[in-house]
């Protein structure tokens, strides 16, 4: 396990997690800790910076987002579509 701090917005940062991770096993979880509002910026920066692998790969990637997901259950429903469309 192992934490790393980020911004977010910055792409220098998805690079950065990127080199830091290129020297463990490729099968990654991601534990997201953050506000709702920023799981869909990351999880689409995770997929725009080569993090994420398509279900079409041996290696895989999981995602998990700490509750609360979402602020009720229309918006809740919103970030899992968006969500999914990032990946």
């Amino acid at each position: 396990i192992h934490y790393f701090k980020a911004d977010v917005n910055r792409g220098e940062d998805y690079n950065r997690l990127k080199d830091y991770l290129s020297i463990y096993p490729k099968n990654r979880i991601f534990y997201l800790s953050v506000a709702s509002n920023h799981f869909s910026t990351i999880v689409e920066s995770l997929k725009k910076h080569g993090l994420v692998h398509s279900t079409n790969e041996p290696n895989w990637t999981r995602i998990i987002i700490e509750k609360p997901f979402g602020l009720d259950t229309d918006s809740a429903i919103a970030l899992q579509k968006k969500i999914t469309m990032a990946v």
